[in-house]
């Protein structure tokens, strides 16, 4: 008799167990702080240090529902399968072309009822990213611990601008609008105010503050100057930015600026930032 009792608590136990395997949602995008509005591969990543490295980016929309939260692009786990794991990294220019969604290496305080939306990036080998496995997360600031989905929901993208469009499409439109090149009366006016002039700014790297000098000059050229040395090329006049383009790197910078009557204010902190 306790032969026959013994087994069937044995059989009670295993159904038990399966009961509380099967159920384990296999996917949960959001709880009541974070939802996951979409993860994209930009195909056309190339990274300087490996080829096998591509950038994945998680889009999220955040709410404060009844506490503060400290919301960065910095330090996320992401962890695919059951090896290996990722953290977000902010990434100059690698998203620009979503204005709605936060993306920066500073924190930024999300107070009780408020709600923002942030976006991650993470370098993640090409080989990691095959269908069928799990991702889950881990942050000590953003309640993320009890989010997962598949590989399978990964949407790849020829570009960075394309993952911006489908993730941010108003945001997208608003912001290509002001790279395309301005009309020749802006182009003229911007170029008048410019030129023959210089600015001073100042780019902080680790715990130094390094002076730069920016010049332009007719038609359009310009002239970066640091202690290191000078560097220099030729501008374009866009709608909302002037792109400065290096003759020897052709690394271009875009600097933001916005015309007032008669003057002239250029965004160099930002444009020149290596946290922003």
């Amino acid at each position: 008799m306790k032969k026959i009792i013994a087994v069937f608590l044995v059989v009670a136990l295993l159904f038990s167990f399966a009961g509380c395997g099967a159920s384990k949602p296999e996917k949960v995008t959001s709880n009541d702080y974070v939802n996951i509005d979409g993860i994209y591969v930009n195909n056309s990543y190339k990274d300087k240090e490996s080829s096998a490295l591509k950038m994945v980016y998680l889009f999220l929309s955040i709410n404060a529902k009844d506490k503060n939260l400290k919301i960065d692009s910095q330090y996320t786990k992401m962890k695919i399968g059951e090896s290996n794991s990722y953290d977000s990294v902010f990434y100059k220019g690698q998203c620009t072309y979503a204005p709605n969604y936060y993306y920066s290496s500073f924190i930024e305080d999300l107070y009780v009822g408020k709600t923002n939306k942030l976006v991650l990036t993470f370098k993640v080998p090409e080989g990691d990213l095959v269908a069928g496995k799990e991702i889950v997360f881990e942050d000590t600031a953003i309640p993320v611990d009890d989010l997962r989905i598949k590989t399978d929901d990964i949407i790849a993208c020829k570009n960075e601008k394309e993952i911006c469009q489908k993730a941010d499409p108003e945001g997208y439109k608003k912001e290509s609008a002001k790279h395309k090149d301005a009309d020749s009366a802006t182009v003229k006016k911007v170029r008048s105010l410019l030129n023959g002039y210089y600015y001073t700014f100042y780019v902080t790297a680790g715990t130094s503050i390094q002076t730069h000098e920016i010049e332009f000059f007719a038609p359009n050229k310009f002239e970066v100057r640091t202690s290191f040395g000078t560097n220099g090329g030729k501008y374009k006049v866009k709608k909302n930015y002037i792109y400065i383009t290096y003759s020897k790197s052709e690394h271009t910078v875009k600097i933001p600026y916005e015309l007032k009557g008669k003057k002239i204010t250029l965004d160099l902190d930002t444009a020149f930032s290596i946290y922003e």
